[in-house]
């Protein structure tokens, strides 16, 4: 899709929407979305706005940056009530 055709605050239609969680589902992956401002073009071959998905089996690292960095704070908190 163009830049200009897609809607910023719901990017994807509902049955795109649960497609989209079927296939995540099915490779236990993560999805993001890339939307580039007007007249701007990314180094993809579709030259436009693309959403990424990364199956479980590819991922570079056993647990991602979020999921240490949660890990971390419930341990914070954990300390800060014990104290």
């Amino acid at each position: 899709m163009q830049c200009l055709e897609i809607d910023l605050e719901s990017p994807l239609s509902n049955i795109e929407w649960r497609n989209l969680a079927a296939v995540l589902n099915e490779v236990k992956g993560l999805c993001w979305f890339q939307i580039l401002p007007v007249g701007q073009k990314c180094s993809q071959p579709y030259q436009f706005n693309m959403i990424h998905i990364l199956p479980e089996y590819k991922m570079p690292v056993e647990k991602l940056p979020i999921d240490v960095f949660i890990a971390n704070k419930m341990t914070y908190r954990k300390k800060m009530e014990k104290r």
